[in-house]
């Protein structure tokens, strides 16, 4: 759920590092928040590994963005400086 959350954020806005951070952490911080929701929640149950889940997913997205911005990004050749 936590990457699906927050890999649009990091594709859409790779350009603008300052706003992409700012999107992700916002992200992370409701998704933790989800999971303490649950300390209210008679029939669910808070685990450390729910919230680790949301912050390994955050990171996965932001890398996987990484990954395809590195691979779609153009290259200077000598051709385009001539």
């Amino acid at each position: 759920m936590a990457f699906g959350y927050a890999i649009i954020p990091a594709l859409l806005q790779w350009d603008h590092k300052p706003k992409r951070r700012i999107s992700l952490g916002i992200i992370l911080l409701i998704l933790i928040l989800c999971e303490t929701a649950q300390l209210m929640i008679p029939t669910r149950r808070f685990t450390w590994f729910d919230i680790l889940y949301s912050v390994l997913g955050v990171l996965m997205a932001e890398g996987i963005a990484r990954l395809i911005y590195k691979i779609r990004k153009p290259q200077i050749t000598m051709s385009r400086l001539v």
